[in-house]
């Protein structure tokens, strides 16, 4: 373990050394001015993927070569690798010329993250992972290491990025954005920022806008009375000044520079360095690093970052399904690796972490796009999800395999993604042979029953609940059987309340929540009913981003009312839930209140389904709390944040997982729990409010978004007391246990050495989170993120895991090792300063081995060209002439279900897929299952595959289109590829859908009629086909539609597992939306 993180410390360093700024000048005594050459590209704003590739890409490339041919002192920063993938897929002799000027120090590869992404609603987690997976790429491709987050254009910035960035090993950071209605102003031109847990970067926060003409000399009066002011205030007579353009790519403007080469020629005042955007941060000294004067908090923006909080609700939603699915599924994909049963998915987890990553680019995300963009972000984001739930399918499979299922009843494997030991419902899929309405218990692996309860997903599918004890990142083993009817216990429902051991809920007439008592407190939580309103929103301008004071100061324009159909919806042993339906405004509002039995009901739980309509408003979710207080404590993932009432600079602020209003005595608290919704208000010392959707009002531009989230919505929010402050109320863990559901799989029945628990990993201290944990990047054994949540020290925290630790390393944020660590007997014992983020590579004793699967592929009778090589793309003939998949986008294999399958020849002219007509396959003896690599043309197709006798029928989904789509906008006329205002007006909103199957390969384009498909997927499929015991032969079905690309027999896999809980959103839509919503 220490040698191999070590040898990559000496790579990293020979990178470094390599790669190192020129001589640094003396900032306390010249007058030093750091130029960075730029352009912004908004990789989707009001443009799509495909002319971002098509035309801006190009530019970028070509503009910046040109300049670089006739200046050779020449140095272009850029940032974006996700943006560097898009020029090695699309414009690969252009990108091999690239290489040439990085290698040249022409062209910088800046900023190390994946995309320019926003900051205010990705994870904190999901923030080292852009730094991660950006650093490596451009570590890989160009041999360069930057030491900068350089973020031009984001609309406001959180209080935990500067210790995210300063974990991350980074120096420095750099913004322009604060010009545009800083709440704080501009703290100073170049400073320390520090975070939460006290660490900190130095910040450039007055660079000038990146598309400003530079006319004056950069060495005149102004700039001299700048530095010279900087050197009073700062120590340092030193400042950054950005030149470039945007936001559409391209090169710095001529005008621009040509004041820069007249100010570079002229000997002055000023010291003119065209360098690297990090060099301003490596050229500050450490004792000049100490005398900066120092700022702490978040740097948001009045206006321009309330909106953009909560726009594109949908997308939201979706990005935290998919950082929650990540997590889940790397972690299971851990326990998997470690035990031998399932190699880790490396490929598929990069390929969707990456999806999901350019998914957070700062227009993206915050919802300010063209609605087309939304079309391609949706699919990123659900293919995404696709990859990592089979992931976490075969991780949980392979674990599986080691426990023992033997139960009295359907064995069902609960898994908990979590670092701490829990008590939760689980919801799964009603297992076949359990229909009826009889009775139903689970019994754990000590033979100890607990109910199960009888419900209806929200898809009209039978489900069966129960409340499961399963152990930090572990998995646990039930049996589900028919059981006798219990007492009802302590959980009671009724049309106007509903109670559990924990609280009583009472409803008003107008179906709002009107009281919540807490038993264990003895306190009444809520001042007064708890309320959606409606607020007007009609900003001055930008729509989607901004939320102006002039509304916000204004009480609510309605509440949700209207007559209130109310019914108790479960009333089981397990959990009791009791919906509100009502319709305001044209949009419909149904509530459901759910409260849960035992350790599982330390919450109440408010599952919200909204039909949307309204117009220039926001819906907020508004909470009258008893524990008045002047200030209110907000998440960051990484450290808190106290913030006050509404103020014009501040009235709209963000939020990750819960907010807490605690009585100013410290008496009691209420801690209201927010899901994937991240706006917040505070219009009073009693009133906390969440908002959940918003569509405003428009002026003259941007006039497509007075429609934008128009549809269906599904969301979860919380209420929970708690005597003490937030930290005795644990709202961290009860935020990520109402966001972060277990999981639950069937298996078949077997002996396992792992008995019928598991625990992967687990802190001996819930103040302690396992953020992450995941393969190393370089060498071997897995890395850990742990988090201080309680802004306390933690001393000697102790990390055990399911087998021995055998060695361990602290390391960086990205994966570099800072120092050897010391287990004893077995564990890791650590201490933690307040808030402080701590990664550490591990090496893990495994505490038994799971076979891994064995595959042997098979031969197919290929005759047919499926994947072209960029020049014979005029060839091929997957889906009709002249169409086929790119041959550089895949390799010699593909791996999906821990189930290698070997592609045929990729070459010109090769056959490379096969047309189903009634082949018969050959099986080696003892194939228990086959597995094909498959696609259809002409829509998705049912196929019948044939073994023994028995036929197997699955479903072959189509090599082209969207795996799903949320609700969209269809406008009369044609709409431009490039427009700053949809002027059409709207025609209809198409439903909602999701498209089934596994994606086990896909790119980004294809090929048709000798180009590229630009963003137009070509995906294939990984099917399995179960074969009876004997059968010589696979017989495939006689439709030419069915394409195979590969098969492998096995006979041991991961294939017995059965997923019980949905873990991608219900887009299904019915009859009544589309009456609501179609033409």
């Amino acid at each position: 373990m220490r040698s191999a993180f070590r040898a990559a410390a000496l790579t990293a360093l020979g990178t470094l050394l390599a790669a190192a700024p020129p001589e640094a000048p003396d900032l306390a005594k010249e007058r030093t001015l750091f130029l960075v050459n730029y352009s912004h590209l908004d990789t989707q704003w009001r443009w799509a993927y495909p002319l971002v590739v098509r035309r801006m890409l190009r530019d970028t490339l070509y503009d910046n070569f040109a300049i670089m041919e006739q200046k050779p002192e020449y140095l272009f920063n850029w940032t974006g690798a996700g943006r560097y993938q898009m020029f090695e897929e699309y414009y690969p002799e252009e990108y091999a010329r690239l290489k040439g000027y990085v290698a040249k120090g022409q062209w910088w590869p800046s900023s190390n993250a994946w995309e320019e992404c926003d900051v205010n609603v990705p994870s904190s987690e999901s923030l080292f992972r852009q730094l991660l997976v950006g650093h490596r790429f451009f570590k890989r491709a160009f041999g360069t290491e930057s030491y900068d987050f350089m973020l031009p254009d984001c609309f406001g910035f959180p209080a935990s990025l500067p210790s995210i960035l300063a974990h991350a090993g980074l120096k420095g950071f750099s913004t322009q954005k604060l010009t545009w209605g800083s709440a704080v102003g501009v703290p100073f031109n170049v400073g320390r920022w520090t975070g939460p847990d006290g660490n900190g970067i130095v910040a450039a926060l007055n660079p000038g806008a990146y598309d400003a003409r530079l006319t004056e000399p950069l060495g005149g009066p102004a700039w001299v009375a700048r530095l010279d002011a900087n050197g009073a205030k700062l120590g340092i007579k030193a400042d950054m000044l950005y030149n470039g353009t945007g936001d559409e790519g391209g090169s710095p403007m001529p005008e621009s520079m040509a004041t820069v080469w007249a100010s570079m020629a002229s000997p002055g005042p000023v010291r003119i360095v065209m360098g690297r955007a990090d060099q301003l941060f490596t050229s500050i000294t450490p004792d000049q690093r100490k005398a900066l004067p120092e700022y702490r908090g978040d740097l948001l923006l009045t206006e321009h970052s309330a909106g953009s909080i909560t726009s594109q609700a949908f997308l939201k939603r979706l990005n935290r399904g998919d950082e929650l699915l990540a997590d889940a599924a790397e972690k299971a994909s851990a326990a998997a690796d470690l035990l031998g049963g399932c190699a880790w998915p490396k490929a598929t987890l990069d390929k969707a972490w990456g999806l999901m990553l350019r998914n957070q680019f700062h227009d993206i995300l915050p919802g300010t796009c063209l609605p087309k963009s939304y079309e391609y972000a949706w699919n990123d984001g659900i293919l995404a999800a696709r990859a990592f739930e089979g992931a976490l399918h075969d991780g949980a499979a392979a674990v599986a395999r080691g426990l023992d299922t033997r139960t009295g009843g359907i064995p069902l494997v609960v898994f908990n993604p979590l670092g701490i030991d829990r008590e939760d419902v689980v919801e799964a899929l009603l297992p076949a042979g359990l229909e009826g309405d009889g009775a139903l218990e689970a019994v754990d692996g000590a033979g100890k029953a607990t109910p199960a309860q009888r419900t209806v997903g929200v898809d009209g599918r039978p489900r069966v609940i129960f409340a499961a004890k399963v152990p930090a990142v572990g998995f646990a083993v039930y049996g589900l059987r028919p059981g006798k009817a219990p007492a009802q216990g302590l959980l009671k429902a009724g049309a106007g309340a509903l109670e559990n051991g924990r609280y009583r809920a009472t409803l008003d007439a107008a179906g709002d929540l009107a009281s919540l008592y807490d038993k264990e407190v003895g306190r009444e939580l809520l001042a007064a009913p708890a309320r959606l309103a409606l607020q007007e929103e009609k900003p001055n301008r930008w729509p989607a981003w901004n939320m102006d004071w002039k509304d916000r100061r204004n009480p609510p324009r309605a509440y949700v009312g209207g007559a209130a159909t109310v019914r108790v919806l479960e009333a089981g042993p397990v959990r009791v839930a009791v919906e509100v339906a009502r319709e305001t405004e044209g949009s419909r509002f149904v509530q459901v209140y759910r409260l849960a039995a035992g350790g599982a009901g330390s919450r109440l739980e408010v599952a919200c389904a909204v039909d949307w309509k309204s117009s220039q408003a926001s819906l907020k979710a508004a909470f009258p709390l008893a524990s008045a207080a002047p200030r209110a404590t907000y998440s960051w993932d990484l450290g808190t944040v106290e913030r006050g009432n509404n103020d014009p600079k501040k009235y709209e602020v963000p939020t990750h997982g819960w907010m807490d209003l605690t009585d100013p005595t410290g008496a009691f608290g209420v801690t209201v729990l927010t899901g994937a919704k991240y706006g917040t208000d505070k219009p009073d010392d009693a009133t906390l409010r969440l908002t959940l959707l918003y569509t405003p009002g428009v002026n003259r531009d941007y006039r497509e978004q007075r429609w934008q989230d128009w549809g269906h919505h599904a969301f979860t929010y919380g209420l929970a007391g708690h005597a003490g402050d937030w930290r005795k109320g644990q709202a961290p863990w009860q935020a990520l246990r109402q966001d972060q559901p277990l999981v639950a799989f069937q298996a078949p029945a077997h002996p396992g050495p792992l008995g019928k628990r598991l625990s992967l990993l687990a802190t001996s201290s819930p103040q302690v989170a396992i953020q992450a944990i995941k393969r190393a990047e370089d060498g071997e054994g897995f890395v850990v993120r742990l988090q201080e949540l309680e802004g306390r020290p933690a001393k000697h925290l102790v990390l055990q895991g399911a087998g021995a630790i055998q060695g361990a390393d602290e390391l960086d944020g990205l994966e570099r090792p800072l120092r050897a660590l010391a287990p004893a007997k077995g564990a890791l014992a650590l201490d933690f300063t307040p808030y402080q983020v701590r990664t550490v590579g591990l090496r893990l004793k495994a505490p038994a081995q799971v076979p891994a699967p064995a595959g042997t592929p098979l031969a197919l009778p290929y005759g047919l060209q499926a994947f072209t090589t960029n020049d014979d793309r005029a060839s091929g003939a997957l889906d009709g002439p002249f169409t086929s998949l790119p041959a550089e986008m895949i390799g010699d294999t593909v791996t999906a279900g821990g189930v290698t399958f070997r592609m045929g020849p990729l070459g010109k002219g090769a056959k490379n897929a096969l047309a189903c007509d009634g082949q018969v396959l050959p099986l080696p003896a003892g194939t228990t299952r086959v597995h094909l690599l498959v696609a259809a043309t002409g829509g998705d197709v049912k196929a019948a595959f044939t073994a023994g006798g028995a036929a197997a029928t699955v479903t072959v989904p189509d090599w082209r289109g969207y795996l799903g789509s949320w609700d969209n906008r269809v406008f009369k006329g044609e709409v431009p590829d490039l427009t700053y205002s949809v002027d059409n007006d709207l025609e209809r909103i198409d439903p909602a859908f999701l498209r089934e199957g596994r994606p086990a390969w896909w790119a980004s384009h294809h090929h048709a009629k000798g180009q590229d498909a630009i963003y137009e997927y070509g995906v294939l499929y990984a099917v399995s086909v179960e074969v009876p015991a004997g059968a010589p032969a696979l017989a495939l079905p006689k439709d030419a539609r069915v394409k195979v690309f590969a098969a492998t027999a096995t006979a041991v896999d991961n294939a017995g597992l059965r997923p019980l809980s949905p873990l991608l959103p219900d887009l299904a839509r019915d009859a009544s939306f589309k009456a609501r919503f179609g033409k």
